[in-house]
């Protein structure tokens, strides 16, 4: 059989057919893209109608079966919800909120509607996100106090006042309130009866833990023992210096937050010329008045009166040491003469530094509610005029011979007073200090006297038990038991009639010995 090429195959074909072929294909590309042309210019559209929900508008639709181009035309508005009367959801109690709802009756989407706790007490309520705060322990959002049905809304800057997160159940916080969102505009209020208005606060948690109750009554006792002094003599009245306060819920976004106590910062402005307020941050010996300090050392200032407010957050480390130098001179003017000095130059120049009179109670306060920590870390100054110092008591939460469980030691031997005429095995002070000990040598007499006039009024079993029942009494049962459910407290259940009895014999035979 005889094998024909392609070559020679394509060369059968006629002229005459190729250019039949080659017109046929040329048809049909001309049909072709004419067909595309006209698809594309050419719609057949199919149309439905959509309808308007409570939030979207209505329209008709139209969608060509070709090209799927849509074509939306015919909008009609959106329905809004149709809500039905608000039913309730949860009912409010003395400490939590409620809510009430209404449904929509197309859509179900809820509105929810909070309804106040019924406590008459005073409230603040933090709304903004959970307390994640910055590098400089602060959140900020915004506080709406509640009392009497009065509600006022501030934005707010809320500060870590401690940062002891294995002692405290609950932080506490210095707050400041402000007009505007941009917080330059700060916002004064008049939280508290007969204090001047202020911008800054501060919360103490722990509340119903007897931990930081025992601080409250600390501080009422400072009180009482200043105000004895002073209606003798007549020259003050009020808190005579120390600090006021009062219980108050707090809430954040909603969620009870726990029991605080509202306390009005001594180094906020008031009617007098304060000048400037340091604290000691930690136990040293800046704070044992047995060096000099500086900026960097125990001392903090929390007040310079010739600063704006917020000096911390405008100015530079640099420029912060350097505004502050006056107050640091003026401390040092002090220690080094504590430290300095004995015997009658020391009793006769004291008063030139410091306000004698303020300190002996401040010591008879501290001895007889064994205080420890107020001998050194937590002791807190004031000076008025830039030269005499006044001691001020401020965080006394241990205190009353009771360890955060609860529980008496042998408060027998701390802040035992000694003496070089005394048994030293009976007398040995665990938290010494320099002041203390030269103002207790020097002024024994007047310590003595002041002492005798309280130890059975104001330091009595009878009185500091007084006061805590008073204390606790502010908030009902109830908001302590909720309270209790929200927190795991230390020592809230503390039999306070044995053991303050306890202590205060304990405390009575120890100084009674000293002051024979």
């Amino acid at each position: 059989m005889q094998k024909i090429s392609l070559k020679e195959k394509d060369n059968k074909l006629s002229k005459k057919t190729k250019i039949v072929l080659i017109v046929l294909i040329s048809i049909l590309v001309v049909l072709g893209i004419g067909t595309l042309l006209f698809l594309k210019n050419y719609h057949i559209y199919q149309t439905e109608v959509i309808k308007p929900t409570c939030t979207d508008k209505g329209y008709t639709q139209s969608t060509c079966i070709f090209c799927k181009k849509v074509l939306r035309t015919k909008y009609t508005d959106a329905l809004g919800h149709n809500y039905g009367k608000k039913l309730l959801k949860t009912e409010s109690s003395e400490t939590d909120f409620g809510e009430k709802i209404k449904t929509c009756k197309r859509c179900k989407k809820e509105v929810s509607y909070p309804i106040f706790p019924k406590s008459k007490m005073k409230k603040f309520y933090f709304s903004g996100a959970p307390f994640d705060v910055d590098r400089n322990m602060t959140a900020q959002g915004i506080m709406t106090y509640d009392y009497n049905g009065e509600r006022i809304e501030k934005y707010v800057k809320m500060q870590y006042a401690d940062r002891n997160t294995s002692r405290y159940v609950k932080h506490n916080y210095n707050i400041t309130l402000y007009d505007d969102k941009d917080f330059e505009q700060e916002s004064t209020l008049n939280l508290m009866q007969d204090l001047s208005k202020r911008s800054t606060w501060s919360l103490f948690g722990n509340y119903y833990d007897f931990y930081n109750l025992r601080s409250t009554v600390a501080n009422e006792i400072f009180k009482q023992v200043r105000s004895s002094y002073f209606a003798a003599n007549k020259e003050i009245s009020g808190d005579y210096g120390t600090l006021s306060s009062e219980p108050v819920l707090m809430y954040v976004n909603n969620t009870f937050a726990g029991i605080y106590r509202l306390f009005a910062p001594i180094y906020e402005e008031t009617d007098t010329d304060l000048k400037a307020v340091v604290n000691a941050s930690y136990s040293s010996s800046d704070t044992k008045f047995k060096a000099e300090t500086d900026e960097k050392g125990a001392w903090q200032v929390e007040y310079n009166y010739n600063l704006p407010k917020n000096y911390k957050d405008e100015l530079k480390d640099s420029e912060i040491i350097e505004k502050n130098e006056w107050i640091f001179k003026s401390l040092n003017d002090l220690i080094n003469f504590v430290y300095s000095t004995d015997g009658d130059e020391f009793k006769n120049g004291i008063s030139q530094y410091l306000d004698v009179d303020a300190t002996i109670d401040y010591i008879i306060t501290v001895y007889n509610l064994c205080a420890a920590d107020n001998v050194s870390n937590n002791i807190m100054l004031e000076t008025a005029d830039g030269k005499v110092w006044t001691p001020v008591l401020f965080n006394a939460t241990s205190s009353f011979g009771l360890n955060t469980n609860g529980k008496i030691d042998n408060y027998e031997r701390v802040l035992a007073p000694d003496k070089s005429n005394a048994d030293k095995g009976d007398y040995v002070s665990d938290t010494p200090s320099m002041l203390f000990e030269k103002m207790m040598t020097c002024f024994y007499d007047e310590i003595k006297d002041r002492y005798n006039k309280t130890k059975d009024t104001v330091f009595s079993a009878d009185n500091i038990l007084s006061l805590f029942k008073k204390y606790k009494s502010e908030v009902k049962t109830s908001i302590y038991k909720r309270e209790k459910t929200a927190y795991k407290v230390v020592n809230s259940d503390v039999d306070l009639d044995k053991n303050i009895k306890s202590f205060t014999a304990s405390r009575k035979k120890v100084l009674g010995k000293y002051f024979k």
